[in-house]
């Protein structure tokens, strides 16, 4: 059993929940973390089986247990943490610094945003809006920084 503070820390939405199932959008939209899973592809490495990860810890956070406290909230939180972390160190480590620098201001700082404003929505709509915002555009920037890793890569010059 997961403690209080657990449940607010983790929950979905810790002040309100909804009576009814979120829209199927809502589940659908845990999907575009696919899309990042496929680009990553380009560059050879094992992402694939994180954004993986990342999808279904998503879609049963997000959609199938959205009602309810579960480890799945906690996994989901976890996860996506972890792959901005891992994202940011692979850059570091690679001396990709553009590629750093867009991970934190493209896809941390405003994902951040949109899950406080879904977080703090007042209404099912404005959570939805949020929401959809906040997996949208996480998982289009994230697809956006492996495909310019890619090319930022590919346009080095070999040193060795």
């Amino acid at each position: 059993m997961l403690s209080k503070n657990a449940k607010l820390l983790f929950s979905t939405h810790p002040g309100i929940f909804f009576p009814a199932p979120p829209p199927l959008r809502i589940g659908l939209t845990s999907f575009f973390y696919m899309i990042p899973a496929i680009a990553s592809l380009l560059n050879n490495h094992y992402e694939i089986y994180l954004w993986t990860i990342v999808t279904t810890a998503s879609f049963f956070s997000d959609y199938i247990m959205i009602q309810k406290y579960s480890y799945w909230h906690i996994a989901d939180r976890i996860i996506s943490k972890s792959t901005i972390a891992y994202k940011i160190s692979l850059a570091l480590y690679q001396q990709l610094f553009v590629s750093t620098f867009l991970t934190v201001f493209l896809i941390l700082a405003p994902s951040i945003v949109y899950l406080f404003k879904a977080q703090r929505a007042k209404t099912r709509d404005e959570w939805n809006k949020n929401w959809l915002k906040w997996h949208t555009y996480s998982s289009t920037a994230a697809t956006a920084i492996i495909i310019l890793e890619k090319l930022i890569k590919e346009n080095q010059p070999n040193l060795s």
